[in-house]
């Protein structure tokens, strides 16, 4: 996979909540491309992020 189709596979399935790809994922843990691991990273922290609120915030049933 090159740089570019990297990039467009991560927003996709960003963009529709999809799980990210194997071959996208595999690119974003091993390009040594800075826009890729910068990209990479930003994902990784969102995603963290994003499960710890999920797991923090409470649930208002009523």
């Amino acid at each position: 996979m090159n740089c570019a189709k990297f990039r467009a596979g991560l927003q996709e399935a960003i963009e529709q909540r999809q799980p990210i790809p194997a071959d996208v994922r595999q690119h974003g843990e091993s390009c040594p491309i800075e826009e890729c691991q910068q990209e990479w990273g930003d994902f990784l922290l969102v995603e963290r992020a994003l499960a710890q609120w999920l797991l923090a915030a409470p649930v208002d049933l009523a």
